[in-house]
């Protein structure tokens, strides 16, 4: 889940900081290289929330063939409301006059049969579809413990470091993650761990199809 963030990471670091020899800076578990950057995943969770919510119905362009005797039209798509008829291409309709709309139907019919090889384009708006939305939030906690010979060349190396993380913020960012400094502290002399949190959001969505009609039928029972 964490391995685009990890990968981006570990590759401003190696081209920011040039006190640690790219191979040295390594995520998962920490060895006994110095000067070297460990990167670990110390700690995450999932929080989950769901949601429903309206989508705008989809725009639908048919075309349909006139014969010279059909009045009669049915669309592929349950319609929300027809935007437009024309017949033959070009030439605009108007509603009631020229034809009328049936939106449980999903039809149009003319008042007079539109010509033969003459082409009818009926611009609607599907039905609205409902979605119901579930979003993960994935909350980490990452370390990046810093080893150096000495004090001088730690300080030096831990500032690169957190430099380096301010810089990549923003296209994390276009990426979907947030990258906050957390805390630090001092192993010892030669070895500090910084604390990160790390936050990601995943979202999926499914349609969920509009009741149609309802039946409330009366009950005979003695």
């Amino acid at each position: 889940m964490f391995v685009e963030f990890e990968d981006k990471i570990v590759d401003a670091l190696k081209a920011s900081v040039k006190e640690v020899p790219k191979g040295n800076i390594i995520v998962g578990v920490e060895g006994d290289k110095v000067p070297s950057i460990y990167i670990s995943n110390i700690f995450f969770k999932i929080e989950r929330s769901n949601l429903s919510e309206d989508e705008e119905g989809e725009r639908i362009n048919e075309v349909f063939d006139g014969d010279g005797s059909q009045k009669r039209y049915l669309l592929r798509g349950k319609p929300e409301s027809v935007l437009s008829v024309e017949s033959p291409k070009g030439k605009v309709l108007q509603i009631w006059d020229q034809y009328t709309v049936n939106l449980e139907e999903g039809s149009v019919t003319f008042r007079h049969p539109p010509a033969k090889d003459s082409k009818i384009i009926i611009n609607y708006v599907s039905k609205i579809k409902k979605l119901k939305v579930v979003r993960l939030k994935l909350k980490a906690k990452y370390s990046f413990t810093i080893s150096s010979e000495d004090r001088r060349q730690l300080d030096s190396t831990a500032e690169g470091v957190i430099r380096s993380l301010l810089k990549v913020e923003r296209e994390l960012e276009q990426k979907g993650f947030s990258l906050k400094p957390s805390s630090g502290k001092y192993l010892s002399d030669n070895k500090i761990k910084l604390f990160y949190h790390v936050e990601l959001e995943i979202e999926s969505a499914e349609a969920i199809p509009p009741i149609e009609k309802i039946e409330i039928r009366e009950s005979h029972e003695a």
